[in-house]
């Protein structure tokens, strides 16, 4: 819905701006207006998004309105970047990614592709400012004692992540925005996923085999990953963990924990972290991992070989990499897993993982397609048992179609621990 103008505003819009217009005092001047007048609307500024703009405009008459609305928008918390993250036209929506690298650049992705945009901030000041205020209000501060910051904001669940320069290079910033649910019914018909894997996933959820959705950056792991929880079973207790709340679940036995960084809290005091390993200690009937990055894999898989089926996600560049490399690498960067060595890290992918699902962005067509699910048998290695996948659906480049290649052994040859 376009944003409404008020008549006043509407004739300044294409005044001339002054290049040695003083910003700064204009600023000063509309928050002390504003502070005097109309204190709350400073406590809920999007709500109050025309009176600030009628308060900016009446404090200079002269005033031009794309300077009126450089001023409005940063009393909104989000400057340039405004106009992305709460879009007023139709051109504006569907962003999944906005990328800052510098004041005077700014791109945006849509459709999965990139492209420049004309946001500017008036100088790495202003950028800093911004990049402050966006933190702040994902309950977080951002400083030269955590100059990195991953949060979310809780308005629209968007994902930030915040660079403080802390050497000679500017800082940074993107904010990953994203989409509506998609529905496997969704997914099936804009051709992400056939309804052929679907049927064989809904056999192999529904039997309690545990599932990794594997993929490069912005693949489409988690959207997949978010859309399959649908074939969990309504009566199955269902634990979900994450760095940022991504995955949106409509079970309603359903319990979601959120790590946490060690932080300064009120005062000096710190806030304790709040680790996924410790987390994932819990009694549930499936578990949910958003993403396996580091050690917490090791408690993942182990929860997956003592019984309790799981989902998650890893980045690899393929099925069988998620399971003979990935993985294991991943293992290993726990105490518990440098303690059984690389070998035992095998077998206890072999026991733990029972499908690989495997995303991937099409190059050319900038379309999110499955293009392999890899089932993981098991093989007798010099070491021991070590696990064999077997690729069971492949995407075929000249069909371009996802094609099954093998019939699946998994219910029939796969161990279950459970009744």
């Amino acid at each position: 819905m376009e944003r409404r103008k008020s008549l006043y505003a509407q004739a300044l819009e294409n005044r001339p701006v002054d290049p040695n217009y003083d910003l700064e005092s204009f600023r000063a001047r509309v928050l002390a207006r504003v502070r005097q007048d109309h204190p709350d609307a400073l406590q809920n500024p999007r709500k109050n998004e025309m009176y600030l703009r009628n308060a900016a405009a009446l404090v200079d008459p002269e005033a031009a309105w794309s300077v009126v609305d450089s001023i409005v928008r940063d009393m909104l918390g989000y400057g340039p970047l405004q106009e992305f993250v709460y879009p007023d036209r139709p051109e504006q929506e569907g962003i999944t990614e906005i990328i800052v690298y510098a004041p005077d650049r700014v791109r945006i992705e849509k459709n999965g592709s990139l492209s420049m945009t004309g946001a500017r901030f008036m100088d790495e000041k202003h950028l800093l400012t911004t990049v402050q205020k966006i933190v702040l209000s994902c309950g977080r501060r951002i400083s030269e004692t955590e100059p990195i910051v991953d949060a979310y904001m809780p308005e629209n669940g968007a994902r930030v992540l915040a660079n403080l320069p802390y050497g000679p290079r500017l800082g940074w910033m993107t904010i990953r925005q994203f989409p509506k649910r998609f529905s496997l019914e969704e997914l099936t018909e804009n051709g992400t996923i056939t309804s052929e894997v679907v049927s064989f996933l809904k056999q192999a959820i529904r039997k309690k085999y545990s599932v990794v959705f594997s993929g490069a950056m912005n693949a489409g792991k988690t959207t997949l990953m978010n859309a399959c929880l649908s074939l969990v079973p309504e009566e199955d207790d269902m634990l979900v963990y994450e760095d940022v709340p991504e995955l949106q679940p409509e079970h309603r036995n359903t319990r979601f924990i959120l790590s946490r960084p060690k932080r300064f809290g009120a005062g000096k005091s710190f806030l304790e972290e709040v680790s996924q390993e410790q987390l994932l200690r819990s009694r549930a009937d499936r578990i949910v991992m958003g993403e396996c990055r580091g050690k917490e894999t090791y408690y993942v898989l182990q929860n997956m070989c003592l019984g309790t089926p799981a989902m998650t996600s890893v980045h690899a560049d393929s099925a069988v990499d998620a399971c003979l490399y990935r993985l294991p690498s991943l293992l290993v960067e726990s105490e518990e897993g440098r303690a059984l060595g690389y070998t035992q890290c095998l077998t206890r992918v072999m026991l733990a993982v029972d499908l690989i699902v495997h995303v991937a962005m099409l190059e050319g067509v900038k379309e999110r397609r499955v293009v392999q699910v890899a089932e993981v048998l098991r093989k007798i290695a010099p070491g021991g048992l070590a696990p064999d996948p077997h690729v069971i659906f492949e995407w075929d480049s000249q069909s371009k179609k996802l094609l099954p290649v093998s019939e699946p052994r998994l219910f029939a040859e796969k161990r279950k621990v459970w009744t």
